[in-house]
Formats: structure tokens, sequence, C-alpha cells
């Protein structure tokens, strides 16, 4: 059988008398980098005696209301709230194709759900979108999507019920294509990440490059 042995491993303290405070920490927001959560960092830092650290996770400030409920009550431990931040070219143009449009001009910002990162082999399972006029969102728009495939069971568990839902409907009805054609009609569209169709080239052949908004 299997014996248990006794705990031999010893915790890693800070004995210095000049405690250090660190001003450049990333946590599990910085995609790719960091894989502690802050909660768990701040929680170290206070073991180890230092009296304030700095979260600078890069382009990403969600960490930041984790780590001010993470610091113990009553404790004067300070967290230092940063990020690493992006720098732009300012020699190359940051909009692309304008029409002269307005800043204040009515936008839609979509969002898609997908069996998975390839647009190959992966499906849009869930379609959703709200359209801001003057700031406020006026109308809102979601739809489950069959992908027509078994969806992995690699997905959150809080989605598998929305995930046999879409499985077990119809794939987009005709209705629901004019839904969406009604939502982001005139508008702008805004979307962090595009699954391209198969046979699509680019992402120009998602885009009006003239500049040109079709009706």
């Amino acid at each position: 059988g299997i014996k248990k042995i006794a705990d031999f491993t010893t915790k890693r303290m800070d004995t210095s008398v000049t405690k250090r405070v660190e001003l450049h920490c990333h946590t599990k927001m910085s995609d790719m980098d960091g894989v502690s959560d802050v909660g768990d960092i701040i929680a170290q830092a206070v073991a180890f005696g230092h009296k304030s650290i700095a979260i600078t996770d890069h382009g990403a400030v969600q960490a930041f209301p984790v780590a001010n409920h993470a610091i113990p009550k009553g404790s004067d431990f300070k967290v230092i709230y940063g990020m690493e931040a992006y720098l732009v070219d300012d020699t190359k143009d940051i909009v692309r194709h304008p029409a002269g449009q307005s800043l204040q001009a009515d936008f839609v910002v979509f969002d898609l759900e997908t069996t998975g990162f390839s647009p190959v082999k992966n499906r849009i399972i869930e379609i959703g979108a709200v359209k801001v006029s003057q700031g406020k969102i006026t109308e809102r728009f979601s739809t489950f999507v069959n992908p027509q495939v078994p969806i992995p069971f690699s997905v959150k568990e809080s989605q598998y019920r929305s995930n046999l839902e879409c499985v077990t409907k119809d794939p987009l009805t005709k209705g629901e294509m004019e839904a969406i054609t009604r939502e982001d009609r005139d508008c702008r569209l805004i979307k962090g990440q595009v699954f391209l169709w198969e046979g699509a080239k680019g992402w120009e052949d998602l885009w009006d490059i003239d500049g040109t908004i079709v009706k």
C-alpha cells in the first residue's frame, strides 16, 4: 500500500530586518504571464511581514477588486494599484477606414461564445449584442445557436445548461437573422475576436473596406 510520510517541507520566510516592497508583481490576470491569484500573493506578502505590494498586470486591472478585499481586516498593509501599460506608436493611424463618423454615433457591441478557439474546427453556440446610443444601452439581443456538433466536456460547469439548450434547439432562424440585421443597421460593430467562415481569407472579408455602412 501507500504509506503517508511526514511533511518535510519548510515554509519560505523573509528574515531580512529591512523589508522590501515588491513594485512589479503580475497576477494570473496577466495572460500567458502570471499564474498566481492576487489574494494568495497578498497573503504571502503579509506573512513575509511586508507592508505593501504593487500589482502591475500588463494591460489589465481586473485584479484590483480582489486585491482590495484580500487585505486583512485591521491591517495597515497597502496595495499599490498600477498597470504595465502599452504605448501607442503615434506615427501610425489609430483609426482605420474612417467614414467621417462622430464618436457620438450609435454602435453595437457584440460577443460570440464558441465550442473552442479554432476558426476552422469550432462553431458558434451563442450570439449576444447591445446597441449603444448616446452612451446608453437602447437595445439588447441574444440567442443560442445550434453548432450541429457535440460540445466538448472541457467547457465550464456553469455553462452546462446553456450549452445543452443550444445544441437541442434549431440553428438561427430567418427571424433571428432579421433581428441581428436590424440591431446592427447603420452602426459600427465592436468585437474583440472574430471567427471567419470557411473560405474567408482575412478580416477584410468581414469589413466594409471603403468605409460604407451597408443598410
